[in-house]
């Protein structure tokens, strides 16, 4: 699996009370990151409107996106490093790969170290691709 893309759910969480626009916010700021950089990301779709059908399971806050597994780290890091110039309150942001899911829980006043984030790839890649 080391040379095939993975298809990696983000999606932020707020720890507080937090509106749904607000999370919503967070991820299309951090799709448009990803995108400038040349990574393959993409918000779910659009919510139906009242009274509509559309996508059912989609989560407010949530980001897909391709990614190489060699590159999970630089991801997370980058993670940490956008939550850490944003000027949102705390945030939990789940990560899904595969069936394995981890949850980052980002506070102003106690960020991510990278052993942090190394021991989140290893959790989240542990049985993937076998």
């Amino acid at each position: 699996m080391s040379g095939e893309e993975c298809d990696l759910l983000l999606q932020f969480v707020s720890i507080e009370a937090a509106e749904d626009i607000e999370l919503d916010r967070l991820a299309r700021r951090f799709n448009l990151e990803l995108q400038r950089e040349g990574v393959e990301s993409d918000l779910p779709p659009e919510a139906p409107g009242e009274g509509t059908r559309g996508a059912v399971g989609t989560a407010i806050g949530s980001l897909a996106v391709k990614i190489l597994p060699s590159l999970l780290s630089s991801l997370l890091g980058r993670i940490k490093d956008f939550l850490s110039r944003s000027h949102d309150r705390n945030v939990k942001v789940k990560v899904q790969l595969g069936k394995n899911v981890v949850e980052i829980e980002y506070s102003a006043d106690k960020p991510l170290s990278m052993a942090d984030v190394s021991h989140l790839v290893k959790s989240l890649t542990k049985s993937v691709g076998k």
